[in-house]
């Protein structure tokens, strides 16, 4: 005992007093502030003349007025809140910290001082051991526990082994280390047993660490000093015995086939290998070189379409700005063609009118024929009068003149289609003149920059594109510039005749094998070996979007002359080759067709509305020029009949055209009142003696299905 108060006052002198190191206010305390604080607020409420009630709290700061009340303001500002007179929950309520201290360890303090730790050390040693007795039913031991427990001094440990364990005396010294365990005496089997299972805890893993390290090739040191020697000391290999049985030829023998067998087997695998890796290294040097190939094409594809591009680009721009003028062209030659062949019509019909007017009389009717897309008011028949009328007798009574261009023209007609003409010419070089680059002159110029040329090397370089694109299609409509540029001029109705008259346009070809575009577009197709991207469908994508368009124009726009065989027959001959080149049988040539037939039935139907007319003026029927005048009507009707049945080659026999019912019925109707009419006259004319010339070459061109029983009785007149 004499020795625990020796220690005790030491760390006393040393540390001082640390059992009471901090000072916590208890409740007496609290409520004795939370007094002085409501005692103030009511001073300052009686200071400041405010009825004091107790619900009522002033927030705002009472203003200082005497220094004693400065003071008192002074001593507010020392409150928890000084800047508001309101009171906080927690002021009067409590934060729950002294309520739940148990559970939130509020009551827990922390040992400032050595002494206060050692405490604080020993109280919980005390409390474990409660704890540990309590589970191992050892409860009714000694309560008094504080003498079982006692300072003492772990000095360090220099060897390995245990150190003998001494009890305290009166002359141990304390150092910083120090600790506090459960004393030798008062629990001497508890602390042998643990230093015991310590000891030899610390000697297995000692001895496990040092096997680990034996195991490693010296990259850590031993543990023990002496097993860095016995490291570093030299293999010792095992004694060989002086005795060992010899090998004999047979085991040695299957020894050597048996490694030259796994010999072998390795050669066969490591050739086998050589030539799998050899094999595998040509296969990607050829797949190197098709990349490399693949690439360098890939970049000469790109290269070379985007220099096409560029070229397309240049070629739209250059129809935009070309085919305006174009198309002016195009209609001021449908204008001019169409204009003579109206002033011929309309002269013929009054040749006509005349000798019909001594005849028969005339009436009210018009042999004119409307336009199309005009308002021409059209001109009666019997607009000059009687036959002996000045203006019909001023018109000499010539014959039916030869079938020429400038046939039925006045001398001031010829002159005016010549001066336009003229203006034509010079409008169609007007389109090209400043033109200098041949490949736009013409695409099928000899030069590497001219369309077709660039579409050849397309189709050979690139046939996959080519075939995807349809460049033969792609080629056909670039090409319908010049197509109709060329067609512009054309002079339909007298290409395959040498013309004498002077009314038509010169140089124009006899036929679709005659223009530029025709023979560099066929050249084209040929030059394949065979057929790819549209190549076989491009001369009749051509003829489909510049050729039919044009010849129909002509009909429509009334510059075909259905009295004329020479008009006639060129455009028979023109509609055969395009027959050549589009099916026949497609809607498309059908409607072609049917254009030329609606301008016969246009004169037919006045032809014959004027004939079966009541005259509202009397002819003159014995008048001595009455067989010459009924000559020159059955001539004429003789020539229109003739043409149309000429255009009977589409509509029956071997090549008649797929038509409807109503449209070759119509056809057969349109045929029969004309040669009904024909009939007529011919009858009239037979009694004269004048009508066998004109019936043989109608027979010869009559086909037996048309209008069977007029052709017969036809037939009976010659």
């Amino acid at each position: 005992m004499a020795s625990e108060r020796s220690w005790r006052e030491q760390l006393h002198q040393r540390y001082g007093d640390q059992s009471n190191h901090s000072s916590i206010a208890g409740p007496e305390a609290v409520a004795s502030a939370k007094r002085k604080r409501e005692q103030m607020r009511r001073e300052a409420a009686r200071r400041m003349q405010v009825q004091d009630h107790d619900d009522f709290i002033p927030l705002d700061m009472p203003r200082a007025g005497s220094s004693r009340e400065l003071a008192h303001m002074e001593a507010l500002e020392d409150e928890p809140h000084p800047e508001s007179r309101l009171l906080r929950e927690e002021d009067e309520v409590g934060s729950g910290e002294d309520e739940f201290a148990e559970f939130t360890g509020a009551t827990e303090r922390i040992p400032l001082g050595r002494h206060a730790d050692r405490k604080k050390k020993m109280e919980r040693r005390r409390h474990m051991k409660s704890l540990i007795a309590s589970v191992e039913g050892t409860a009714g031991s000694d309560p008094d526990d504080e003498a079982d427990i006692a300072i003492v001094v772990r000095k360090p440990r220099t060897t390995p082994a245990k150190p003998t364990a001494a009890p305290p005396s009166s002359s141990t010294h304390i150092y910083d280390e120090d600790a506090f365990e459960m004393r030798a005496d008062a629990l001497p089997a508890q602390d042998q047993a643990g230093d015991e299972q310590m000891d030899e805890d610390r000697e297995a893993q000692d001895a496990w660490e040092r096997a680990q390290l034996s195991r490693m090739d010296g990259a850590a040191r031993p543990a023990r000093p002496d097993a860095e020697a016995e490291l570093r000391e030299a293999h010792v290999p095992a004694a060989v015995p002086r005795v060992s049985a010899l090998p004999t030829p047979t085991s040695c023998l299957a020894r050597l086939e048996a490694r030259m067998a796994e010999l072998d087997t390795e050669a066969t695998e490591h050739t086998k290998l050589a030539q799998d890796a050899q094999s595998s290294l040509q296969a990607l040097e050829e797949e190197e070189r098709a990349l490399k190939l693949e690439a360098e094409e890939l970049e000469s594809r790109c290269a070379w379409f985007t220099e096409f591009d560029r070229f397309v680009q240049t070629v739209a721009t250059f129809l935009d700005t070309k085919m305006p003028l174009l198309e002016t062209l195009e209609h001021n030659a449908v204008a001019l063609l169409a204009d003579r062949t109206v002033t011929r019509q309309r002269a013929r019909m009054q040749a006509f009118e005349d000798d019909m007017a001594l005849v028969y009389g005339v009436s009210s009717t018009s042999l004119w024929v409307a336009r199309a897309h005009t308002e021409q008011r059209l001109r009666c028949m019997d607009a000059d009068g009687a036959w002996n009328s000045p203006v019909r007798q001023s018109r000499a009574r010539v014959p039916v003149p030869q079938d020429t261009s400038d046939q039925w023209l006045s001398e001031e007609e010829k002159a005016s289609f010549a001066a336009a003409k003229k203006e034509l010419y010079a409008q169609h070089a007007h389109i090209m003149a400043d033109v200098q680059a041949p490949e736009f002159q013409d695409p099928a110029a000899d030069t590497p920059a001219a369309l077709v040329q660039r579409f050849d090397e397309w189709r050979s370089r690139f046939p996959k594109e080519y075939d995807l694109a349809w460049g033969g299609l792609a080629l056909a409509n670039a090409w319908d510039f010049w197509a109709r540029y060329e067609l512009a001029l054309w002079d339909v109705g007298w290409c395959m005749t040498a013309d004498p008259g002077t009314a038509i346009l010169e140089k124009s070809p006899s036929g679709l094998d005659g223009f530029a575009w025709e023979a560099g577009l066929s050249a084209y197709v040929d030059q394949a070996s065979s057929p790819r991207g549209g190549d076989d469908e491009a001369l009749v994508t051509l003829a489909s979007s510049s050729v039919v368009p044009r010849l129909m124009t002509l009909a429509e726009m009334g510059a075909y002359d259905p009295f004329s065989a020479a008009e006639t027959q060129a455009v028979l001959g023109l509609c055969e080759q395009v027959s050549y080149l589009l099916d026949p049988q497609q809607r498309r040539f059908q409607s072609l067709i049917q254009a030329y037939m609606d301008v016969f039935a246009a004169h037919i139907q006045a032809l014959g509305t004027a004939l079966r007319a009541t005259p509202t003026i009397a002819g003159a029927p014995m008048h001595p020029d009455v067989p010459y005048a009924r000559q020159r009507m059955a001539a004429i009707l003789c020539e229109l009949a003739s043409n149309v049945l000429r255009w009977s080659v589409y509509y029956v026999g071997a090549h008649a055209l797929p038509w409807s019912a109503s449209e070759s019925g119509a056809y057969e109707a349109l045929a029969e009142d004309l040669l009904s009419l024909v009939q007529a006259e011919l009858e009239h004319l037979h009694a004269w003696g004048g009508a066998v010339p004109l019936i043989q070459p109608l027979l010869a061109l009559w086909p037996s299905a048309v209008a069977p029983s007029v052709r017969h009785q036809v037939s009976v007149l010659a």
